[in-house]
């Protein structure tokens, strides 16, 4: 892969693991897991990908979108929580 196939904007953010806010020490609460993000995909600045997340080959997600659930292949995302409002050209 090089580096050219996904662009991050540094202020792109990965949470692998969420605690809970009514432990005294904060533990994970058991939702944790990896976030997969496949090639030719843009995650655009200040968005947020949450735990156990597939994000699929050729993915846009808009500036400041949440995304809280699996992005199938070609898809475009915005929102919070991010839904799919679009499909790119697999043609590319």
């Amino acid at each position: 892969s090089t580096p050219l196939e996904t662009l991050f904007p540094y202020t792109t953010l990965f949470r692998s693991a969420q605690h809970n806010v009514n432990d005294i020490y904060f533990s994970t609460s058991g939702k944790t897991g990896p976030v997969i993000v496949e090639r030719y995909t843009w995650l655009a600045s200040r968005c947020t990908v949450l735990p156990n997340i597939n994000i699929g080959e050729g993915v846009v997600v808009a500036s400041g979108s949440i995304i809280t659930k699996d992005c199938i292949p070609f898809g475009i995302y915005a929102g919070i929580p991010g839904k799919r409002i679009s499909e790119r050209n697999r043609d590319l």
